[in-house]
């Protein structure tokens, strides 16, 4: 698809700023970004996005804090659920049942970094960010898990995804 057309389904959308870059590209880089962008219906993500944020009148007092039952906490409970809760959890990530969603938000910029937070240097002695540290703890849980489940410690393929506005790294 061409840059005109693109840019124009875009800037219908108020989505331009997504070529901001674009110029900054070679031409391998144009064509890729121009690919990616083609494949994506922007006004329909709008339409999505509008709708989940826009608030029902009518729903408004039907929302109300969980009933007690519903939920827990780590301070109240006894031990025995507490072990139940970590037996329970730990089989899981051994049987791949299980996600880790990370949340982080904001950037480094209070930190003098156009970088997000995770990803800012804070001089440990490995070098490693805060992002790459958590990674780590998590596949390496995964596979004391999966060892002690199945005696496997290869396990199915788990992937680290990264994403923010401006970074991504998969991989690890």
């Amino acid at each position: 698809m061409a840059f005109d057309t693109v840019f124009k389904n875009y800037k219908d959308a108020g989505q331009e700023h997504t070529l901001n870059f674009y110029e900054s590209l070679d031409a391998r880089g144009k064509e890729s970004l121009l690919k990616s962008l083609s494949s994506i219906d922007v006004a329909r993500c709008n339409r999505i996005f509008a709708k989940s944020t826009q608030v029902n009148k009518n729903q408004k007092d039907v929302l109300a804090p969980l009933p007690e039952q519903a939920f827990d906490s780590l301070i109240t409970a006894e031990p025995s659920k507490i072990k139940n809760w970590l037996d329970t959890g730990l089989k899981l990530i051994a049987e791949n049942k299980c996600a880790v969603i990370l949340l982080a938000g904001g950037q480094g910029t209070r930190l003098g970094s156009s970088a997000p937070k995770g990803c800012y240097d804070i001089h440990l002695p490995s070098g490693k960010s805060l992002f790459q540290l958590q990674g780590e703890r998590i596949l390496r849980l995964q596979k004391v898990r999966i060892l002690a489940f199945t005696n496997n410690v290869s396990g199915p393929k788990k992937h680290l995804v990264l994403r923010t506005k401006k970074w991504s790294f998969l991989g690890m």
